[in-house]
């Protein structure tokens, strides 16, 4: 075949030239397209033309070429898309050595990291990222999390999964997290601030976060909550916080006379469907105030 037998269809309307023969060498996807189907041009308006490009040249060389933060992304979808295995892990090589010492390194590799999960179906990058994490040092990682989570509400619940994975203690960090926002946004109770409330009791409740348990406690007692749903995921939270020595918990003046239940729900009728209010009933808190019998 001559030297530019395949076009490489962009998307403005141009086309880069390449062998059909040494492209389809690297990658088995273009090799069945060009020799079962017979295509003699492959549309990659995906692509940007120094993506392409890089590609091709990287498919000439047999040695990645000039992949960088600004085209990885690129880079590495289209190494995926055309099954080229060998640039798929010089991707991965990039992005594993990429230092983890500045935030915006930090954002970078955890951003394309998830992107490949969430779009690509890949999780390669994503256990890479958290091993990079777990061998950082933990000023470092707790530097970024904060730092991360400050836009909190504008999370998806792909990050606040990988934020559980990566923190060396997800508890403390769910908790500063969720006390932060309430600060910010009192009296709300967002999307993203059920999901930890719901996904909190995946972690053991340590002694070293009581203060932080409690912080939180006082936030809630700004927070409007009517309704079942919200009401049971408050209720929870308390049951986890009181899970490791119910007795004490319940028994600590700070702990009961802070977590104002009557302030908390307009409606105390919503307590009587919640298994919790049993062991409450046992603790020093008025009762009658919240129509529990």
């Amino acid at each position: 075949p001559s030297h530019g037998n395949l076009k490489f269809c962009l998307s403005d309307g141009e086309a880069i030239a390449a062998n059909s023969v040494i492209v389809s060498y690297n990658s088995p996807v273009i090799d069945k397209l060009t020799t079962e189907l017979l295509q003699t041009s492959l549309d990659v308006q995906d692509f940007t033309r120094e993506v392409v490009q890089n590609f091709i040249e990287s498919c000439y060389s047999g040695e990645p070429q000039n992949i960088s933060k600004d085209n990885f992304r690129g880079m590495n979808k289209m190494s995926t898309v055309f099954e080229v295995s060998w640039l798929v892990d010089k991707c991965f090589e990039f992005l594993n050595s990429v230092d983890l010492g500045a935030y915006e390194d930090q954002l970078f590799v955890v951003k394309e990291a998830l992107w490949v999960s969430t779009i690509l179906k890949k999780m390669r990058l994503i256990d890479m990222t958290i091993k990079k994490f777990s061998q950082a040092i933990t000023k470092s990682e707790t530097f970024f999390l904060r730092e991360f989570l400050c836009d909190f509400p504008a999370r998806t619940q792909v990050e606040l999964n990988f934020v559980m994975k990566i923190a060396g203690d997800p508890e403390g960090i769910i908790l500063e997290s969720l006390i932060a926002n309430f600060e910010r946004n009192s009296n709300k109770l967002d999307a993203n601030s059920r999901y930890l409330l719901k996904n909190i009791n995946a972690f053991p409740c340590s002694k070293k976060n009581n203060a932080l348990y409690l912080k939180l406690v006082n936030c809630l007692e700004t927070v409007n909550i009517s309704c079942e749903e919200d009401c049971g995921l408050v209720l929870q939270l308390f049951k986890h916080y009181a899970s490791r020595d119910p007795k004490e918990i319940l028994h600590e003046s700070v702990a009961i006379t802070k977590f104002k239940l009557p302030n908390l729900f307009q409606n105390g009728d919503i307590l009587q469907q919640f298994y919790f209010v049993e062991t409450l009933k046992a603790s020093p808190i008025e009762c009658n105030s919240l129509m529990i019998t």
